[in-house]
Formats: structure tokens, C-alpha cells, sequence
């Protein structure tokens, strides 16, 4: 797992902290030797021994299975598993015929969870950051994949959720009258035509009537 700002952002939300919390709390982790130091501090990726023989376990089960042999740690029952027996003369890794069926390989089978996880990449970096209130992520981003979905672009959900904000802010509401996340993409409001006119200050109220001044002598009765 590549430790980049996208996955400190997409921890944070599902575990309801901070990016810098989860940050703090993974280098720890480096520190304990749950992840390997090394290649952590020099490509920023998450794994270890362990995790990577569980993963490599799982993808024996695999009709297709790729490991990217450049995250690979040095470990016996790992080589034997994926790497090609080790030899003084250096393996040529720009093949072209390897490069033609790697492309061909990934043109053929695309994993469910690469798309989720642009999905998921997009609704963060574009929605998630634009809307006035952060409440509810995976709802929200159910209902917003549900949109994309039945046809509504990314620009078209980015641009009602601006107007949206210009509304809130032009119409002087706060949180309170703010819709949530999930309310707001299930409703699509980004149809909406928002008024954006500034809301401006209510008549001047009238004066309290002065009852000490008041002449009751006048009334014929």
C-alpha cells in the first residue's frame, strides 16, 4: 500500500479521525516493526513479511495473480512463490513482449475494487472537499456513486455543490439549515437553480407603543 496524502484522507474518514492522527499513528507502527522500515522511509509503501505471504496465499486461489515484484521483500518462501530464480545475470525488465502482455492482461481483466477505488479517489478530491458539511461518508459516497452511475458527470455534482455553497452563504444559513451529504445527492440537488442574491436586512421594527404617554381622556366613554 503506497502511504501517500489520498490514503492518510481516505483512512481519516473511515476510522472518523484526523490524516495527521492516522500518520502519527502508522509511523509508530514503522517504528514497532509491524511495516518494514526501509522500504517505507524510501518509497513510502505499507507492508511487511507477513502481510505479503497472507496476500500471496490468497492469490494462489487466483486464475490471474500479479505481485509487483519492485515492493517485494527479500524472503525465501516469497521468492520461490514469485520470483524468478535468482541469478548473476540481471533479468531484463523492458521486454517488450512482457510490456504487450502486461497491457494486454490489464486490457482484458479490470478488478472490481481498481474501480471503486477511482470512485472512490473521485468523490473524495471532488465532492467530498467541496461540500459545506462532512457527515455520513459512506452514505454519501453510495448515493453519489449511484448518481454517477445513472448518467450525472462529475462536473455537473461539483458545480451544484458550489452553487449550493454560494446559496448557504448569500442566504446567510448556517450549519443547521445545511442538507446533508446523503439528503442532498439522493435529492439531486445539484439540478437545482439556486438563488444567489444576497439576503438583505428585513424592514426597521416598529417602535413599542409608549403606554405612560397615552391620553385615555379622549375616549368618549
Amino acid at each position: 500500500m503506497k502511504w501517500d496524502k489520498l490514503s492518510k484522507m481516505q483512512l481519516a474518514n473511515r476510522v472518523n479521525s484526523t490524516p495527521e492522527a492516522v500518520d502519527k499513528l502508522v509511523h509508530r507502527l514503522v517504528e514497532y516493526e509491524t511495516f518494514d522500515e526501509e522500504l517505507f522511509k524510501t518509497e513510502n509503501v505499507l507492508t511487511s513479511v507477513r502481510i505479503q505471504n497472507t496476500y500471496i496465499e490468497a492469490t494462489k486461489r487466483r486464475k490471474n495473480a500479479h505481485h509487483d515484484e519492485f515492493w517485494l521483500l527479500d524472503d525465501e518462501p516469497m521468492q520461490n512463490q514469485v520470483q524468478p530464480d535468482q541469478s548473476e545475470e540481471p533479468v531484463k525488465k523492458d521486454s517488450t513482449d512482457n510490456l504487450d502482455d502486461s497491457k494486454a492482461e490489464k486490457a482484458k481483466l479490470l478488478p472490481s475494487d481498481e474501480a471503486e477505488q477511482r470512485m472512490n479517489d473521485e468523490f473524495i478530491q471532488g465532492f467530498w472537499q467541496n461540500y459545506p458539511k462532512r457527515q455520513k461518508y459512506q452514505e454519501a459516497l453510495a448515493e453519489y456513486t449511484k448518481a454517477r452511475e445513472f448518467g450525472a458527470t462529475e462536473k455537473e455534482i461539483i458545480d451544484g455543490v458550489k452553487n449550493y455553497s454560494k446559496y448557504l452563504k448569500a442566504k446567510g444559513k448556517g450549519d443547521g439549515y445545511t442538507a446533508l451529504p446523503t439528503t442532498w445527492l439522493a435529492g439531486k440537488r445539484w439540478q437545482d437553480d439556486y438563488d444567489l442574491t444576497p439576503e438583505t436586512a428585513g424592514a426597521k421594527q416598529r417602535s413599542p407603543v409608549s403606554y405612560e404617554s397615552f391620553d385615555d381622556s379622549v375616549i368618549p366613554f
